[in-house]
């Protein structure tokens, strides 16, 4: 079975982070409304390189509904390529980069918060959500 394109939301560090800082990784799940989250092994370096400095990123990791992706395909890593060239500096946005690779290739939906990855993605004609637009109950959100 593949799941459309409305029922996957690829997820940044940062909507992750919040959530879970907050203890609210089940309310996302729940906003989810059945659609599967995703997240690229960029992401996952992030939070685990995060762990010291904040252990509720553990939540996250262990969390077995959010789906992790590695970044293979040649597509995928050429799409890593030219957002990361527009984003990453002394080591930061490697993981917008990798969930605007994602989304790109596999036409999704990226959740992400950062300015300049969000100007990246209206520029490259990805659809992207801020964390506050998932609180919307799911009869409220746009499609």
């Amino acid at each position: 079975m593949t799941t459309s394109v409305a029922d996957e939301l690829v997820f940044d560090t940062g909507p992750l982070s919040h959530f879970a800082r907050q203890g609210w990784l089940g309310a996302l799940r729940f906003v989810l409304d059945g659609r599967t989250a995703v997240t690229p092994d960029t992401v996952i370096a992030e939070l685990q390189s995060g762990l010291r400095a904040h252990p509720y990123l553990q939540l996250v990791l262990d969390a077995s509904w959010i789906v992790q992706r590695p970044l293979t395909s040649a597509a995928e890593i050429g799409e890593f390529a030219h957002f990361s060239a527009l984003l990453v500096a002394r080591g930061r946005n490697v993981g917008e980069a990798g969930a605007l690779a994602y989304a790109k290739v596999h036409n999704r939906t990226v959740v992400l918060d950062d300015g300049a990855a969000r100007k990246a993605a209206q520029a490259a004609g990805i659809k992207c959500r801020g964390t506050l637009s998932l609180r919307a109950r799911p009869s409220e959100r746009a499609n």
